[in-house]
Formats: structure tokens, sequence, C-alpha cells
């Protein structure tokens, strides 16, 4: 039986290939926007990735901070989305490096959203919350990766929760906090604004 190809996964492939002609062009668009929806195939996620690499590139190219946000920034607070169980690992201080293929200029208290992405039925994390707001990091350093190695951060139980390899980011978190109620909120790729209640 011949494989069906949807309409989303067609539209996603023609993203994939004309995100990469413009970058190849210098021409990327100055923003690409996802709203980090549940139920996205994987052709499409594959296709916001490539997006959001070569968004940052093109930025740094023109020499624009890749950490600005384009949303209102007038109030509240930076938030960034995460699956879980790292997203309650990091509230919880059990993960203290989060671990990315681009650097971050962002400092000080930003808000973790635990994404709609419903974990591994495999690890056992049914009870989690998502799509919402669950506490507060400090992000107090970001350093390549191999400045980790061998240091009091790299440990068998760190490496297991994020990528170590070459060529990647540290983020240093601090002072995290558990929200005793997650709040409901509809996450973003990369940072985002929240507009924050009391925390």
């Amino acid at each position: 039986m011949p494989n069906m190809v949807n309409e989303k996964t067609l539209k996603a492939r023609q993203f994939v290939r004309e995100v990469k002609e413009l970058a190849k062009k210098n021409e990327l668009p100055f923003f690409v926007v996802t709203d980090g929806a549940s139920g996205i195939d994987n052709v499409a996620c594959e296709a916001v990735e490539h997006a959001r690499k070569a968004h940052i590139a093109w930025e740094l190219m023109h020499g624009i901070d890749p950490d600005h946000d384009w949303r209102d920034n007038t109030t509240g607070m930076k938030a960034l989305s995460l699956w879980q169980p790292w997203a309650q690992l990091i509230v919880t201080g059990e993960k203290l490096v989060e671990t990315r293929g681009w650097p971050t200029k962002i400092r000080g208290k930003i808000a973790i959203h635990a994404a709609k992405r419903k974990p591994d039925k495999t690890l056992h994390f049914a009870d989690l919350p998502l799509g919402a707001i669950v506490g507060t990091v400090e992000i107090v350093d970001c350093v390549h990766i191999e400045e980790l190695y061998g240091s009091e951060y790299d440990t068998p139980l760190e490496r297991s929760y994020g990528d170590w390899a070459q060529g990647r980011y540290g983020w240093i978190l601090r002072s995290p906090k558990l929200l005793d109620t997650p709040i409901a909120a509809t996450g973003h790729q990369g940072f985002w604004q929240w507009n924050a209640h009391s925390l």
C-alpha cells in the first residue's frame, strides 16, 4: 500500500525547501512563528527547527541579537518552553544546565513553561502538568559546553538530562522555584514574553 502523505506534511516539506533557499540567499524573513501546539507531525517539527536555526544565523549575520523578542516586551518576563519532564527537572533543581545549540545573553529570572507535548509513556511521567508555567529559574551564565567538561556540573545524571555534544552551549541555572499551582499558558519557540503574575 503506497504511503499517504497528508497536506500538512507536504506543506511542511515545502516550508523546509523555502527556508533553505532563503537562507542560502541571506533573505530569510525577519521572524518565523510557531505556537508550539500539540499534534504537529515530525516533518513539521523538523521544518520549524530548521527555520529557527536559520533565523538565528540570519540575525547574527545582520548584527541582530538572537535573544531579542519581537513580541510586546513592555510588561511581564521572559519565558522558555520545554518538554516534560525537563521543565519539571529544572524548576525542582534537579537539572542545573540547559544544553542548547545556540548561546544566549539573557540573564536573570525567567519563567519555565511545560509544553503540551506528552512525555514518553515509558518514562512514567503521566501526571506532570502540560501547557502551563510550572515555575521559574535564573540563568546566571552561558558557556561553550566544552568548558563544563570535568566541572562540578559534569555528572552522569546531568549528562543524562541534556545533549553534551561538542559545539553546543550550556546555560547555567540557579535559584529554581516550583509553583504550587501551574498557570495555563500557550508556549512558543525560543524565548517569549509572558505577562507574568507576581512570582
